[in-house]
């Protein structure tokens, strides 16, 4: 099964490159993005704010900002995230945990709103977190759907029914009948989008169920329309017919003209669609293509008197075009010319005021283009500076590393050096030793007059045969002590000690 994109399922495409907007597109839309956990905000935002500067209790400044934040999140996104960072704020203040959860909602609401996914995710999760902690299942229930609308936002469709179904538990629950509708919405739209259509059919039709439960018949018409648009697309050109009139006698039970006059055109299309297809035809949509043209010049032709009395241009401008094509099939050249001579005034109107509106937002475009170069220029630019600053800090630490290094090493040699310096004063006379460190060897020299002194313990065997290693050394360091303290009385140098012999001279230079 082919992906089903949304925005393609529902989108209406008005011929000669003139695009019409949908009734039920754009109400789709506005009821996926209704805040389904606010209560309706009738409160003067102006008088809101003269309230924020006199009340000095921070829970009541959090509780005032909170609704500041709700009434701006769709108009402004960024005056609701600044609103509910303020509420955040006064919460601390006030140590009211369950209003900083709260705020941290409408953060994430505001964020989502204005595109700001990562930043929206992680607001949501925080609110969660401290929604779970109060055990506030209806805030948990919040959360979660708002978790899954920005999953939704940013096409990761399986983390979209993950926390739209455990958010859509929740909400059944507490009997929230309004969130209950917005879960299976994203429900639907993920399956949609996943080319899951049987499954996207079926939560669209309990969403429509539900809306018919609380009595909203306006939202239930416009998700039926929807499901039509779904069957359509994959080809269930019956059940989309079905769905087309089942939602248009919903539209005439409120007195909802715009929504009948395109039920009866989206019937129209699909019997304009068998009479060009002849496999829809076969498949029974028709009994013939010719019958398929005549139902479907009927279908447009009772979508006019809505949309005149709608005052819906384009739409009216689409169905006077179709039944102007058809009735130049049919042969009836003098009304299709007349009313492709109307749909034609129409669409110049048309195009004159979309030619005005794109010009306008061609210069909006242009100067926001403008300012998004100045900012990638001006991020770009920290980034240099991040870069350098980062590259010098690196050098300066290798620097430092490898002065160290060179110093410890310089150290280590020194301190290497001395010690063999030292080892050869120990053994060799100081004349000798520089001698042999600056030639790396030593000439040898006759003194005739020096003393060598050898000197042995009599009976050293037996004695160490009756001794214990311990006594026996204690004995010798003893004897070997009072040696060193008369050479040294006298200025004899030690040369060393073997076993229990001592050897030392007497007479050399020093």
């Amino acid at each position: 099964m082919a992906k089903f994109s949304l925005a393609r399922l529902l989108a209406v495409v008005f011929p000669f490159q003139v695009k019409i907007p949908s009734i039920l597109t754009v109400l789709f839309l506005v009821l996926l993005l209704i805040p389904h956990f606010a209560a309706a905000q009738n409160t003067n935002v102006d008088s809101l704010q003269m309230e924020l500067e006199t009340v000095r209790d921070p829970q009541k400044k959090a509780e005032i900002c909170l609704d500041l934040s709700i009434q701006y999140r769709n108009s402004d996104p960024t005056k609701g995230i600044a609103f509910g960072r303020e509420a955040l704020q006064y919460a601390k203040e006030g140590n009211w945990v369950e209003g900083e959860a709260r705020a941290h909602f409408s953060i994430g609401t505001s964020q989502q709103l204005a595109a700001e996914y990562p930043e929206s995710l992680k607001s949501y999760l925080t609110a969660l977190e401290k929604a779970e902690k109060l055990q506030d299942e209806r805030l948990q229930a919040q959360c979660l759907g708002g978790i899954a609308i920005v999953y939704r936002k940013t096409e990761d469709y399986k983390k979209t029914l993950f926390y739209a179904t455990k958010s859509l538990q929740l909400n059944k629950q507490l009997e929230a009948k309004g969130e209950e509708i917005q879960n299976y919405n994203e429900i639907a739209i993920a399956h949609a989008e996943m080319g899951n259509i049987n499954e996207s059919v079926e939560n669209f039709r309990r969403a429509a169920e539900v809306s018919k439960e609380i009595n909203n018949l306006k939202f239930a018409a416009v998700i039926i329309g929807n499901i039509g648009m779904i069957e359509k697309r994959a080809g269930n050109n019956r059940k989309a017919i079905e769905s087309f009139k089942e939602s248009g006698d919903l539209h005439r039970q409120i007195d909802f003209e715009m929504g009948v006059g395109l039920s009866e055109q989206n019937i129209a299309d699909v019997y304009y669609q068998a009479y060009l297809d002849t496999t829809a035809v076969s498949s029974g949509v028709a009994t013939s293509r010719q019958a398929a043209l005549e139902k479907a010049l009927f279908h447009f032709q009772r979508s006019i008197g809505p949309f005149r009395n709608f005052s819906s241009l384009a739409d009216l401008a689409y169905s006077l075009n179709k039944i102007a094509e058809i009735q130049a099939k049919n042969g009836n050249y003098e009304s299709a010319y007349e009313n492709y001579k109307e749909f034609k005034q129409i669409r110049d109107s048309i195009s004159s005021n979309d030619d005005k509106v794109k010009l306008a937002k061609l210069g909006e475009e242009r100067a926001e283009l403008e300012k998004l170069e100045q900012e990638k220029l001006t991020q770009k630019q920290l980034e240099i500076n991040t870069l350098i600053n980062q590259k010098r800090k690196w050098e300066i630490t290798l620097f430092i590393f490898g002065f160290l290094a060179v110093i410890s090493f310089t150290l280590v040699v020194i301190r290497s050096r001395r010690k063999s310096e030292q080892l050869l004063l120990n053994i060799l006379p100081k004349e000798v030793a520089s001698e042999l460190k600056k030639n790396g060897h030593s000439e040898a020299r006759m003194f005739e007059d020096v003393t060598v002194l050898f000197s042995d313990f009599v009976g050293f065997t037996k004695v160490a045969e009756r001794l214990s290693p311990q006594a026996l050394v204690t004995e010798l360091d003893t004897c070997f002590r009072a040696f060193d303290e008369i050479v040294t009385r006298y200025n004899i140098e030690k040369i060393k000690t073997i076993g229990d012999a001592y050897m030392a001279v007497s007479g050399l230079p020093k």
